[in-house]
């Protein structure tokens, strides 16, 4: 670019020609921020045909562009830009236009370029502000020690050139006196202020910065800059970002150049922004979930610090290492679906909703919960922002839930007993194990669940009541109570009756209130009842009608359990005062010994007979009686049973 415009008399023409190889390769974006350019400018007041300056000016924009789009926030390309303009030697008029016009030019491209890395924007705009007052600054310096005209009209040029710049502008000595100043915010006029001292313009906190500076300048001839608070023009507080430079005279700093711009508003922005970052922050920090932003071949753009709680591994070590922290750790078993779903939320847009397991950093298998919230496309890469969360206590919950439905599932359907379940506002049946298709004869569950309980019941009970009456009432009450447990009369679909118990449970589930009844049929336990009453009879009817007196007595308290009808008339007693008065009430008290030597080697099956053993009746009377004794078991307990036979005389 310095060869082009070293090349006197070139016309716009000529010179556009030579810089056509620099639009080569400019994207559409590019393209569009450039193609203002040239309206921007006449907009500040540089209009066409001037001069080939011109088209020299709008080429270095599109340069300029170009460089900054490859790298902006590198200093050293800022720099070697800045180095480029003012080696050109730009008249100090289109400098001055292009300094503080093309900054507007160029932030929005820079907002668009860092719209999602707030500091990383704020870090770039305040090097393009300093590199571009460092221009304006330079280029007066150089115009002030170059030009050689008269004094008088230097300082006019100096004046017009100052006076519409858009910053304070003032020229300080070694000492801090002003003596120059373009405009100033507070109530003093510009004359007023020249030859006071700067320090009276600047708050005390910045006192030490502001001389710092200036000796800074003094010492090395290099420009510096600091950011400060102070007047603002309506009276309130505002910021200043303050560039000093040096004015020079046969090569030695004579004074220093203050050139101030009011960046209130940025630093608004810029807390803002700060303010909502750190809300943001804190909520994504403080927020159980782990939030991320990847692209669309699965790095790891963002990834908030929770995640090493959750999974061990640092954000660090996952930007750095990538795959092998992820998608490399994910279970075989999972991993094809997760991959699947994740290239269909961006070939497709599909919904990213899916639960993985995945190894932590210590080894541990934990169950995750992954959804993406939202996907975007920026500079043709698309990112994609979700949310994950640690579901692992839940699933072992649902493992255990599952588990323990298993087991009521094979408890219930390997039962004898029929359960079953019915629920309102009908009370029909609305399940019903193996057992309770059998018991009730029907074709499936489904043919049963179609019925009622009144419905395979008989017409009415044992008692008489109807049982479509009685059903209800009994599920009312077991509704009312919780459980209630009946006898009830059943009907089998091909028309058997058959007697059953019913215990009918109230059951809360969610939302839903059912009852569960499990019928127990009783058809063989009231066989086996009816054949032991039967047998119980018979063996009365035969206890009570034997020839010879019987008692049974409990080996271990030697109490009676039993006495039938003729011991009652040997003796005196009825079977109750027998059962009182056990085997020591019916002997002589002096014969006792001899009597429960025998009951001892009786129940030991030493003996079956015991002869002549003395009896003593009711009515103290003695008779003698020979007894032939057997031990049993009967529910358990060990017992003797004796046959007595008075003894012949």
């Amino acid at each position: 670019m310095k060869n082009l415009i070293s090349q006197k008399g070139m016309t716009a023409k000529e010179v556009c020609g030579r810089m056509a190889k620099y639009k080569s390769g400019i994207d559409k974006d590019t393209v569009n921020i450039l193609g203002g350019m040239r309206t921007e400018l006449k907009r500040m007041g540089i209009p066409d045909g001037r001069s080939a300056t011109d088209e020299i000016l709008e080429n270095f924009s599109e340069l300029l562009c170009r460089t900054i789009q490859k790298d902006p926030t590198t200093k050293d390309t800022i720099r070697a830009v800045v180095a480029d303009l003012i080696k050109s030697k730009i008249p100090i008029s289109y400098t001055e236009t292009f300094v503080f016009g093309f900054k507007d030019m160029l932030v929005p491209y820079l907002q668009k370029e860092f719209s999602d890395q707030y500091y990383s924007f704020f870090s770039a705009q305040k090097i393009i502000d300093a590199a571009l007052r460092r221009i304006w600054v330079t280029t007066i310096d150089e115009y002030y020690r170059q030009t050689t005209r008269s004094t008088e009209e230097k300082e006019e040029r100096w004046r017009s050139l100052v006076e519409n710049a858009p910053d304070i502008i003032m020229m300080v000595g070694h000492d801090g006196t002003i003596k120059f100043i373009n405009r100033t915010v507070s109530s003093f006029s510009v004359e007023k202020t020249i030859g006071t001292g700067v320090y009276d313009y600047t708050p005390p906190k910045y006192h030490k910065t502001l001389k710092s500076s200036i000796e800074r300048v003094f010492r090395t001839g290099r420009p510096t800059s600091y950011e400060s608070a102070g007047d603002g023009p309506d009276g309130s507080i505002s910021w200043y970002s303050t560039t000093v430079g040096p004015i020079k005279n046969s090569g030695k700093v004579t004074d220093v150049i203050l050139i101030s711009r009011d960046v209130t508003g940025q630093k608004r922005a810029e807390e803002k922004i700060k303010e909502s970052e750190e809300k943001y922050r804190n909520l994504v920090e403080n927020i159980p979930d782990v939030s991320w932003k990847t692209d669309e071949n699965g790095k790891t753009i963002f990834i908030s610090r929770n995640v090493k709680e959750m999974y061990g591994y640092s954000p660090e070590e996952i930007y750095k290492k990538g795959d092998s922290v992820w998608f490399r750790r994910i279970h075989p078993a999972d991993i094809k679906k997760l991959k699947d779903a994740y290239g269909l939320l961006f070939k497709k847009a599909q919904k990213f909703d899916i639960e993985y397991r995945i190894k932590r950093k210590d080894g541990e298998w934990i169950w995750l919960h992954d959804k993406a919230t939202s996907i975007y496309t920026e500079n043709n890469i698309s990112y994609a922002i979700g949310l994950f969360r640690d579901i692992t206590e839940r699933k072992k919950a649902e493992d255990a839930i599952k588990e323990s439905e298993e087991k009521f599932r094979s408890i219930v359907e390997s039962s004898i007993d029929a359960i079953m379940t019915l629920e309102p506002p009908s009370w029909k049946f609305t399940s019903g194990n193996p057992a309770t298709v059998k018991m009730f004869n029907t074709k499936d569950e489904k043919t049963f669940i179609s019925l009622g309980p009144w419905e395979v019941s008989p017409k009415c009970q044992p008692d008489g009541q109807l049982s479509a009456v009685k059903a209800k009432k009994m599920i009312m009450k077991a509704m009312k109570e919780g459980s209630n447990f009946f006898e009830w009369t059943h009907k089998r679909l091909n028309g058997n009756d058959f007697p059953a118990t019913v215990l009918l449970t109230r059951v809360k589930l969610s939302d839903r209130t059912f009852l569960q009844a499990t019928v127990r049929d009783m058809t063989d336990k009231k066989k086996i009842e009816e054949e032991r009453r039967e047998s119980e009879e018979k063996f009365k009817a035969v206890f009570d009608n034997a020839n010879d007196g019987i008692l049974v007595a409990d080996i271990t308290t030697k109490k009676f359990v039993m006495a039938n009808r003729k011991i009652c008339n040997m003796l005196g007693y009825t079977e109750n005062e027998l059962k009182r008065l056990g085997v020591m009430g019916i002997h002589p008290k002096e014969d006792l010994p001899t009597v429960l030597k025998a009951f001892k080697l009786q129940a030991q099956k030493k003996i079956g007979i015991a002869r002549y053993l003395p009896m003593l009746r009711k009515d103290k009377r003695i008779f003698y009686a020979d007894i032939s004794s057997a031990p049993f078991v009967m529910n358990g307990k060990p017992y003797l049973i004796g046959f007595f036979r008075e003894s012949a005389k």
